[in-house]
C-alpha cells in the first residue's frame, strides 16, 4: 500500500495560485548559468580597466582584453556545465558548489593562458593584470554562487521553484527516518512504496520474473513522475535488489539505493576499483596526492615567512622568559604526530616545571600556579605555539590540522573513545578546526575530548584548501580561537 505523504511534512505540491505557477527547476539552473556568465564578465572586464588606470596610468587595450573577457566568462561556464555544477546545486552543499566553482575559475584562467602562448599573445596579455582579473574573477564566483545557493533552497521552501520529486520504497519506518533530511535539501517527497516481496528463486530467476508487485510499484510511478527513486533496504533485502532494479529500469528516473544501517558508512565510501576488481571504497586516505602537495607547498611557504617575518618577536619573547624565572626559554615535549609517530614540538615555557609529555603529564587548569605571569600572556595569545613553525619546515607538523595532544593524554582515552587515533591519520597543526571552534583548555571529561574529536574528524573528512584559509583567519580574528585559553 502506498503511502501519501502528509503536509505538515513536505513542500506543498506546485499548484498554480492566483495565476502564480512555481518555475522549472531547469530554467531557474538556466537563469544561475546566464547569472554567472554576466557576473564573470563585468569582474574580468571592470577589474582590467582598474587596474590599467589605477596601476598603470594608462587606457586599457579594449581590442584585446575586451574578446579575453568574453572568452573567459565562456570558459567559466563551459568548465561548470561540463563538470555538471548547476545540475547538483539542490542536491550538494554550499561548500561543494563554492569549491568547485573555485576550480572551475582556475581551470578556465590555465586554458585561457595556454591559449594566449598559442597564439603569441602571452607577451602582449599583462601579467599583473591577468593575477588581478584572477582574484576578482574568483571571489565575484565565489559571492555569486553563495548567493544562488541560499536563494535557491530558499525558494524551493517556499515553493517558488519546483524540486525533484523523489519516491521512496521500503519500510514505512525505514523511508519516514529519511524524510526531514531530503525535504531539507530541497527535495519534495512524492509517496512511499513498500518493497515488495521477492517470489522468485535464485537472482536470474527473479530477473525474468513476471512479478505483479513489481508492476504495481511501475504504475503507482508513472503519474508521480519521479525524477529520482531511493530504495531503503536492509541486509536481508539485498538478495532481491537486482529484480527491482531491472524493473525500474523501465522508468525515466534516476535510482539510489541506501542500505538500512550503513548511512554513515556510505558518507565517507565510493566506487572504486582495485587492479581489475570493481569493490566500495569505505575508506580512503584523507588527502590525494594533489592536496598532500598543496597543503606542503603553503605549509613551507608560509611557515618560512613566518619564521624570518616573527624572528624580532620570537626572540623578544625568549628573553623575556629566562629573565622572569629560571629554565629553558625553548623546551621540546613529545607528542603523537601523523600515524601515532612520536615528534618532539618545540613550545616556549610557560611554566615554571617542565614535563616530557611521554611519561609524565599534567594538564594546565585555570589559575594553575604552575604558570607564570608572562606565561599566562603567551597562552592567552598562543604566542607559545609559533617555534612549533620549525616543526612545519621538518615535515612534521601543519600550519592546520587536528592539535597533537601529549602521548600520555592519548593514552588516558584510548580505550574510551574510538576511533581517537583517527585524528592522527593527518599531520596535526598549529590551529585546528577543534580550537577556532572553542574546544581548548582542560579536557577532564570524556565529553570534552569528544567533542574535540568530533570537530578534528569533521576537518579530516571535509579537508580542503579553503578550509585551511578559513581556520588560519579564525585564529587571527575570532574570539573563539582564543576560549579557554590558559
Amino acid at each position: 500500500m502506498s503511502i501519501t505523504i502528509n503536509r505538515e511534512s513536505r513542500p506543498a505540491e506546485p499548484v498554480s495560485v492566483a495565476g502564480f505557477v512555481p518555475s522549472q527547476l531547469n530554467l531557474v539552473l538556466y537563469r544561475i548559468a546566464c547569472l554567472e556568465l554576466f557576473a564573470v564578465f563585468i569582474a574580468a572586464s571592470t577589474s582590467i580597466s582598474v587596474y590599467y588606470r589605477a596601476v598603470l596610468g594608462a587606457q586599457v587595450p579594449v581590442g584585446l582584453y575586451f574578446p579575453g573577457a568574453v572568452l573567459l566568462s565562456f570558459l567559466v561556464i563551459l568548465v561548470s556545465v561540463g563538470f555538471h555544477h548547476y545540475v547538483k546545486i539542490q542536491t550538494q552543499r554550499k561548500r561543494w558548489y563554492v569549491t568547485v566553482g573555485l576550480g572551475a575559475v582556475g581551470l578556465a584562467f590555465s586554458l585561457f593562458l595556454s591559449g594566449l602562448f598559442l597564439l603569441k599573445e602571452a607577451d602582449e596579455y599583462s601579467r599583473g593584470a591577468f593575477i588581478v582579473q584572477f582574484l576578482i574573477v574568483s571571489l565575484v564566483v565565489v559571492g555569486v554562487r553563495a548567493l544562488t545557493h541560499n536563494r535557491l533552497r530558499a525558494s524551493i521552501a517556499r515553493n517558488e521553484i519546483e524540486a525533484r520529486r523523489v519516491v521512496l520504497i521500503g519500510r514505512e519506518s525505514h523511508c519516514r527516518s529519511v524524510v526531514d533530511r531530503l525535504v531539507k535539501s530541497g527535495l519534495r517527497i512524492q509517496a512511499i512504496l513498500p518493497l515488495p516481496e521477492m517470489a522468485c528463486g535464485t537472482p536470474q530467476e527473479r530477473q525474468g520474473c513476471p512479478n505483479e508487485a513489481y508492476r504495481k510499484i511501475i504504475r503507482q510511478c508513472r503519474p508521480l513522475r519521479p525524477d529520482d527513486i531511493l530504495v531503503l533496504a536492509t541486509y536481508q533485502d539485498l538478495t532481491g535488489i537486482e529484480a527491482l532494479t531491472g524493473a525500474l529500469s523501465e522508468l525515466p528516473a534516476s535510482l539510489h539505493m541506501m542500505p538500512i544501517g550503513l548511512e554513515h558508512i556510505l558518507a565517507t565510501s565510493k566506487f572504486a576499483e582495485l587492479g581489475l576488481l570493481p569493490t566500495i571504497q569505505l575508506l580512503q586516505q584523507p588527502l590525494s596526492i594533489f592536496d598532500r602537495f598543496l597543503k606542503r607547498s603553503f605549509d613551507l611557504i608560509a611557515a618560512s615567512i613566518g619564521l624570518v617575518v616573527l624572528c624580532p618577536l620570537l626572540l623578544l619573547v625568549a628573553v623575556m622568559i629566562k629573565l622572569e624565572s629560571r629554565g629553558p626559554a625553548i623546551f621540546r615535549q613529545a607528542r603523537h604526530g601523523f600515524n601515532n609517530e612520536t615528534i618532539r614540538v618545540f613550545k616556549f615555557r610557560t611554566m615554571r616545571t617542565v614535563e616530557d609529555g611521554e611519561q609524565k603529564f599534567t594538564q594546565a587548569v585555570k589559575n594553575d600556579p604552575r604558570i607564570t605571569k608572562f606565561g599566562s600572556i603567551l597562552r592567552s595569545t598562543n604566542i607559545d605555539e609559533l617555534p612549533q613553525l620549525v616543526n612545519v619546515l621538518l615535515g612534521e607538523m601543519s600550519l592546520v590540522g587536528p592539535r597533537p595532544h601529549p602521548i600520555a593524554l592519548n593514552l588516558k582515552f584510548e580505550d574510551k573513545l574510538a576511533p581517537l587515533f583517527r585524528r592522527h591519520n593527518v599531520k596535526p597543526g598549529i590551529t585546528g578546526w577543534a580550537q577556532v571552534n572553542g574546544c581548548r583548555g582542560e579536557t577532564d571529561t570524556i565529553e570534552k575530548m569528544q567533542e574535540r574529536l568530533r570537530y578534528d574528524l569533521y576537518y579530516i573528512d571535509h579537508w580542503s584548501f579553503l578550509l585551511d584559509l578559513q581556520i588560519i583567519m579564525m585564529t587571527l580574528v575570532s574570539k573563539r580561537a582564543y576560549a579557554n585559553a590558559y
